[in-house]
């Protein structure tokens, strides 16, 4: 019987984005404390656990990680002063 190949999904980053990227194609980001902010879609978001709304503008330096409406994370920051990049998916195999 031959061995069953694995694949792994691996971010790849790419160019740097700006907030009104975020605002256009994020459905949710999480922040570097853990906390995860709807997109109200108008340059605020809402906070999931309390609902207070914040503006973009000052969320942006706190953005961590951000995601398409399917779960997919299409932009991230390898550390908190690093700017926020567009990432692409890519599936690597192995045996």
């Amino acid at each position: 019987m031959r061995p069953r190949k694995k694949s792994r999904v691996y971010c790849r980053p790419t160019n740097p984005i700006d907030l009104g990227r975020v605002i256009k194609e994020a459905h949710y980001v999480k922040t570097w404390s853990g906390q995860t902010f709807l997109n109200a879609r108008n340059g605020r978001f809402i906070n999931a656990r309390n609902c207070q709304t914040i503006n973009g503008t000052p969320l942006f330096r706190q953005i961590k990680s951000a995601y398409h409406t399917s779960g997919r994370i299409f932009a991230k920051r390898s550390r908190m002063g690093a700017p926020l990049l567009r990432v692409i998916l890519t599936r690597q195999t192995r045996f």
